[in-house]
């Protein structure tokens, strides 16, 4: 699936607007080569990190991918990106409790997302840091 615009969109460092009370998250995201952006996800709550991931997505063999890996699990869980273009991407993995899906876009100035697929939906809303 051809590219049909650059996702530097993605770049840089985001906090999420819609997270619930006492808790704060974010995405920093970089562009670590042609076709490849590596991103970390990080919940606090009072000072204390209570969740981490880490997420690729990658071009390889005309084909994209988003692994995301989790600090409690050996192997990273890979979608396959099912939809592409200037604005945003969705991926797939059915084969995955939940979420199944993860769509990714961009709004203006704001970053959103959101999971889906075999369990609740959750939409978050990022605003750029840096």
């Amino acid at each position: 699936m051809p590219l049909t615009g650059e996702l530097d969109w993605l770049i840089g460092d985001w906090k999420r607007l819609n997270e619930r009370p006492g808790m704060e998250t974010f995405e920093s995201w970089d562009k670590t080569g042609p076709g490849e952006y590596h991103g970390i996800g990080f919940t606090m709550q009072e000072g204390d990190t209570v969740g981490q991931e880490r997420m690729t997505f990658r071009e390889a063999d005309g084909k994209w991918s988003l692994a995301v890996e989790l600090p409690d699990y050996e192997e990273s869980t890979v979608f396959e990106v099912t939809e592409l273009d200037s604005l945003g991407f969705t991926c797939v993995n059915d084969s995955n409790d939940y979420p199944k899906v993860i769509q990714y876009w961009v709004d203006g100035e704001m970053l959103r997302a959101k999971i889906s697929g075999g369990g609740p939906e959750i939409p978050y809303e990022f605003g750029r840091i840096r």
